[in-house]
């Protein structure tokens, strides 16, 4: 992750760019590993759904469920879930940290210091707002990766059968219009904010105690992994 409040002889070293390009490598490289999981939750939130009645999910039948679910290809999706990633990671990463380095210096011009209870409220505001920009623009890739997960469960006379996500999104344009893209919309931007709102300014305020409280090094991969896991947990 990047930090938005570097050491002074760092503050001019990074580019403007490396914020987004940094946050959104990191989403993508995670996507590779935890899309396959994704399948899986699709599959048995669609069968549940689906099916009419209510059975408890045993270890052997859970081992079946993954069985059936990656009969459709266990990466099915992947490019619309890292077409996701590449716009909703670089923007809410990049964003936040931009927007609070902001804040930061703005802080710094009026000389004036900000208590750490309203620090960290204004780094969740912050949050919430790289989230939304996030969630919008990224909403036309969920659209496709719902759809293309959810395709094996619908007959095969209805299944849409897109190729990848830029297929999907050429389809929907032009089949069903470009406003379609933005379906679920509101949902998608209230889950991005309370994400984004809680992940981003706990791991943050966990590496600023590791480091001021614990005198952890602020640029080692320990400090890293532990405001990570302590961010983790506080979002669960």
């Amino acid at each position: 992750r990047t930090d938005p409040n570097p050491n002074p002889s760092m503050a001019t070293a990074t580019p403007f760019w490396a914020p987004f390009v940094v946050g959104a490598s990191g989403d993508m490289t995670a996507t590779l590993f935890t899309h396959p999981m994704d399948v899986i939750k699709v599959h048995l939130q669609l069968k549940g759904e689906l099916s009419k009645t209510r059975t408890s999910l045993t270890f052997n039948k859970l081992l079946l469920e993954i069985k059936n679910a990656s009969q459709g290809g266990i990466y099915r999706g992947i490019s619309a879930s890292l077409l996701r990633q590449s716009m909703f990671a670089t923007l809410r990463h990049g964003s936040y940290y931009h927007f609070s380095r902001l804040i930061k210096e703005r802080e710094k011009k009026s000389q004036s210091k900000i208590g750490p209870i309203s620090r960290f409220g204004i780094s969740i505001a912050t949050g919430a707002l790289a989230g939304i920009i996030g969630a919008v623009i990224a909403n036309p890739a969920d659209v496709v990766l719902v759809r293309m997960q959810s395709d094996p469960h619908w007959e095969p006379s209805q299944r849409r059968g897109y190729k990848n996500a830029f297929h999907g999104l050429v389809r929907i344009t032009s089949e069903e219009g470009i406003g379609r893209l933005w379906r679920g919309c509101t949902p998608t931007v209230i889950r991005a904010v309370l994400v984004t709102a809680s992940q981003l300014p706990s791991y943050h305020a966990a590496k600023a105690a590791l480091v001021t409280h614990g005198n952890f090094d602020p640029s080692s991969t320990q400090t890293h992994l532990c405001a990570g896991a302590a961010s983790v947990n506080l979002t669960l």
